[in-house]
């Protein structure tokens, strides 16, 4: 599977993965992928990560949003995709990565 149809979801409820399915359909060729480890988020290529914040520490967020401002192509391909609301820094903001929370 190619990162263009890959979804990784981390920390999601069953209710909110039903919901990601509905966004991402396997219809339309993406592949839901589901991790319980924050490495993942970075190490596996995606289209979308899908991160329930409420799980992480403040190190972890900070981990993943800095990871995604030096690192990502700006190609504007990725989607990170938040399950509840969070702050995010205004660098991130204005990237080249999107942004979404509090959309599942």
């Amino acid at each position: 599977m190619s990162a263009a149809e890959r979804i990784l979801m981390y920390g999601v409820s069953a209710e909110q993965h039903t919901k990601i399915a509905k966004l991402y359909p396997l219809e339309k060729g993406y592949e839901l992928s589901e991790t319980d480890e924050l490495r993942d988020l970075i190490a596996v290529p995606a289209k979308a990560i899908v991160i329930n914040p409420n799980i992480l520490s403040e190190d972890e967020k900070a981990l993943i949003f800095d990871f995604y401002l030096q690192v990502h192509a700006p190609d504007n391909s990725l989607a990170m995709i938040f399950t509840e609301p969070i702050n995010i820094p205004a660098a991130l903001k204005h990237s080249d990565v999107y942004i979404l929370d509090n959309i599942i």
